[in-house]
């Protein structure tokens, strides 16, 4: 596997030989929070299918993970479930984030509702974060996210991000919107000030 990174404004993007798996999201979203985070944080999933991001963090997070999908959310409690590692079937709209979050992690959700909707979603939740806390949301690279990101852009503070997209069959080394080789952005944010 190949591997090129190349400056892009404020993001870093990664160019590589295979496709985006919510593996690589639950691992790139792991390393962009870790160091960010107290020593013994609390992590809320939203969208977190087979809750792969629980077996990327350290064992001392108390994790809670939620999906519209029962079936994930079975299977990830079964494979991931535990003490600190929690699991509910909740539809993102829904579900009320309350307590003091050190970070909020949308996977792959946000693009799933209307752009307004997924907009006041993240201000909604970004309410239950710590002072210190972070947002993290991975997102396709499509028309859709770009409205979102700019929207959210003029309420967080750009922390870290990855553009991640596979490698064109020809010897290049840019980043294109592709419907064969989407690109995905995975980012932190922080909040300019209390929402």
């Amino acid at each position: 596997m190949s591997i090129v990174i190349v400056p892009l404004r404020s993001v870093d993007c990664v160019v590589f030989d295979q496709a985006w798996s919510s593996e690589q999201t639950a691992a790139t979203v792991a390393n962009l929070i870790r160091y960010r985070l107290p020593q013994y944080p609390k992590v809320l999933d939203v969208g977190c299918a087979g809750g792969t991001l629980a077996g990327e963090l350290p064992p001392y997070v108390h994790y809670l993970g939620i999906d519209a999908s029962e079936t994930a959310i079975e299977a990830a409690q079964s494979l991931w479930g535990g003490d600190d590692i929690l699991f509910q079937a909740r539809d993102l709209r829904e579900f009320d984030p309350v307590g003091n979050w050190d970070a909020i992690v949308f996977s792959q959700v946000l693009s799933h509702v209307a752009v307004h909707e997924a907009i006041a979603e993240v201000r909604r939740y970004a309410k239950a974060l710590s002072p210190e806390g972070i947002v993290a949301i991975s997102m396709k690279n499509d028309g859709r996210s770009r409205a979102i990101w700019r929207a959210l852009r003029q309420e967080f503070r750009w922390i870290d991000g990855i553009l991640w997209q596979q490698r064109e069959p020809w010897p290049s080394y840019r980043t294109s919107v592709s419907r064969e080789r989407p690109g995905y952005l995975v980012s932190v944010l922080g909040l300019l000030h209390k929402l």
